[in-house]
């Protein structure tokens, strides 16, 4: 069975109604029930989850008259396993006026699109857990592993699936959030203007270089880069994607988020971006030679990225010392720590 998680909720309350739809995704393979309150005649789409409740209550219509104090909504979602406070129903109305309204509202941003959600999520690690549960057993048991280390490592298998499906959630919000954001600059953009700013959100980071690479020479000279070659610099740096600052994740046109965890996996990810660095700076001055640029402009391309190369290779080699102390320390066939 391939997990899955919530990916939608979109509650609408008016003046006299609440609502909470579950339904099932095709990913999930079991009989799922869809509980659904219908509120008001917003055409919204309701929550996809893998929630599995009573199937006796499939598709069922709840609809509640609500007041802004109406405690038959809360125990309507505890029946189906949401514990809702009072002030948790008051935000998610808020935040369904304000979305009507035409602000946008992350995925999971309402309480009540949160707590169905991992409720959701909860109910596939249970059953995830009692689907793997015998193979397990039969796999330690092999292996000659006690009835209490099975239990724990079972226990911490579960709590991967459980971290696992939580990520996918999250990113799928982000993936959701971006998505809703370019279609929101197109819809009030021209072609050419949409154009026009997609190039500005891609030199982002070249243009924060720049202001890196100004401050570094102002350090060194006393004066700034010459405004006539700022755009030149910053094509370059952009061409080579050169950039010594961390990749960032919260910009609309970002990248994914990217974790990186244990000693070794960041040392690799610092040789590599070391490398890349060394490699981007050759492209930039062979790009610098071809468009002419002054010299006293290439030798100051060439003595920040090395002098940013030089710290980064520093950083490698302690991490790398580290690790050969550490494993000379490790005793013979011992059992390392917990990853960073």
């Amino acid at each position: 069975m391939k997990p899955v998680h919530a990916t939608e909720a979109l509650l609408l309350i008016v003046s006299i109604a609440i609502g909470l739809a579950i339904g099932q995704r095709g990913l999930a393979q079991s009989n799922q029930v869809n509980v659904q309150a219908v509120v008001g005649s917003d055409p919204c789409n309701g929550l996809v989850t893998s929630a599995k409740p009573d199937t006796k209550m499939n598709r069922a219509v709840v609809r509640e008259s609500f007041g802004r104090n109406d405690l038959g909504a809360i125990e309507r979602l505890r029946a189906q396993g949401i514990e809702m406070t009072q002030a948790e129903l008051e935000e998610t109305f808020e935040l369904s006026q304000r979305r009507q309204n035409g602000e946008y509202v992350l995925l999971f941003e309402r309480p009540l699109s949160r707590k169905a959600d991992e409720r959701a999520r909860k109910d596939l690690v249970e059953e995830l857990n009692q689907n793997n549960s015998a193979e397990y057993d039969r796999m330690f048991r092999d292996f000659g592993l006690t009835a209490e280390a099975s239990e724990q490592l079972k226990l911490h298998a579960s709590k991967i699936a459980r971290a696992s499906l939580e990520a996918e959630a999250a990113i799928h919000q982000l993936l959701r959030a971006r998505n809703d954001y370019d279609a929101a600059i197109r819809s009030r953009l021209s072609a050419d203007d949409y154009a026009r700013y997609r190039k500005m959100e891609a030199g982002r980071p070249a243009l924060r270089e720049l202001e890196k690479i100004d401050v570094f020479y102002r350090n060194r000279v006393g004066k700034s880069v010459g405004l006539e070659y700022r755009n030149t610099i910053v094509r370059l740096i952009q061409e080579a994607q050169n950039y010594t600052d961390s990749v960032t994740y919260y910009r609309p046109y970002d990248e994914s988020p990217g974790i990186i965890v244990g000693h070794e996996a960041v040392l690799r990810s610092l040789e590599r971006k070391t490398a890349h660095l060394s490699n981007g700076l050759q492209q930039i001055l062979e790009g610098a030679g071809q468009s002419r640029l002054p010299e006293e402009y290439k030798k100051l391309l060439a003595t920040y990225f090395d002098e940013e190369i030089r710290k980064r290779s520093k950083g490698v080699d302690s991490l790398r010392q580290k690790l050969e102390s550490l494993s000379a320390a490790r005793p013979v066939g011992g059992e390392g720590g917990p990853s960073p």
